[in-house]
């Protein structure tokens, strides 16, 4: 599977927008995702060094540990 996330652009974003997504939106998408992929049997990865951990100084992200835990914790459930 190739990557996958919620993206919402604003109109007036010019030449490279910078996606704007609420949390509670990127976690009910990601839940949704996970349960189709896993009920389809699709393998799926994470590309954790860009939005989960900062690999600069091997540190997780905090603001996305939410997210993190519902594509691991769910994946591991189906």
């Amino acid at each position: 599977m190739g990557a996958w996330r919620p993206n919402v652009y604003p109109e007036t974003s010019g030449k490279n927008p910078e996606s704007i997504c609420s949390l509670e939106l990127e976690e009910n998408f990601s839940k949704t995702m996970v349960s189709r992929l896993s009920r389809a049997h699709i393998p799926y990865d994470i590309n954790a060094d860009t939005r989960f951990f900062n690999i600069e100084n091997l540190t997780w992200y905090n603001m996305q540990k939410e997210i993190l835990e519902i594509i691991v914790n769910h994946s591991q459930q189906t």
